[in-house]
């Protein structure tokens, strides 16, 4: 059986492989293209779901999988916050360079949407920034920081969470005994972790994340991110395949 499949050969790839139908890991990026609008496979993801869910297969993802789906869109939503924060406040009243920060923002915002990129998305290290310039400054309930955080952030991190576990009807894999016996071969090992980031060049949350597929009984991973696909074509272990959008299918094919 070939390893990689488009989302376009799911059908055929529901026909013939009975056990995919007891479950598909999903990774991050699959989270995101399916809770964002601007991702660039939100509309084929959205309608692979669609499908999967018709047929009542289950979804699972470990403990890295949201911790990095959160991280992402913490990210996302600081931004948007920052913009909207920028929209209705009178930044003559604001430190210069909290105000030259924020001008440069939507400065950099509206250039992209002027070039029909993606939106604007910060770093860890630019949301800090502005954290640093914000937190020093006083508000009527404290500091400017926490204010804004409570005014343009509140709940929608835990809600998005919420919402893509609804909707999919996401499950949890975990190292308890009854996961073990039910979904985990053999216990996932921090060594075969640290392989993978070392041959693959991939992330630590990436790795852990094959590495959970690779110990769970599971034969097939849906993702929207190469590198996952490269790693699953290098395990030299024909069970296991991995479900990609078509565009990825061929860059892997063709690189």
């Amino acid at each position: 059986m070939k390893l990689l499949w488009g989302y376009s050969d799911f059908s055929d790839l529901l026909d013939n492989n009975n056990p995919i139908k007891n479950g598909i890991i999903v990774d991050t990026n699959v989270l995101i293209s399916a809770t964002y609008d601007f991702d660039p496979f939100f509309d084929e993801t959205t309608e692979l779901l669609d499908i999967i869910i018709s047929n009542q297969i289950p979804l699972f993802c470990n403990v890295n999988v949201r911790a990095e789906f959160l991280e992402i869109h913490r990210r996302i939503i600081f931004t948007e916050a920052l913009l909207s924060f920028e929209d209705i406040t009178k930044k003559s009243s604001l430190p210069l360079e909290l105000s030259k920060k924020l001008s440069s923002l939507r400065s950099n915002q509206s250039h992209r949407e002027k070039n029909e990129r993606s939106p604007l998305r910060l770093s860890d290290a630019e949301i800090k920034n502005f954290k640093k310039l914000m937190i020093c400054e006083k508000s009527n309930t404290g500091n400017l920081w926490f204010s804004f955080c409570k005014d343009f952030i509140n709940n929608q991190l835990t809600n998005i969470w919420l919402e893509v576990v609804e909707k999919i009807g996401l499950n949890f894999l975990s190292l308890r005994q009854n996961d073990q016996d039910n979904y985990i071969v053999t216990p996932p090992d921090w060594n075969n972790t640290m392989e993978l980031m070392s041959r693959e060049g991939i992330s630590s949350a990436d790795a852990m994340i094959l590495n959970m597929y690779q110990s769970s009984k599971f034969n097939a991973i849906l993702s929207s991110d190469a590198d996952i696909g490269f790693a699953v074509t290098n395990m030299n272990r024909p069970d296991k395949i991995c479900i990609l959008p078509d565009d990825i299918v061929k860059f892997i094919k063709i690189a």
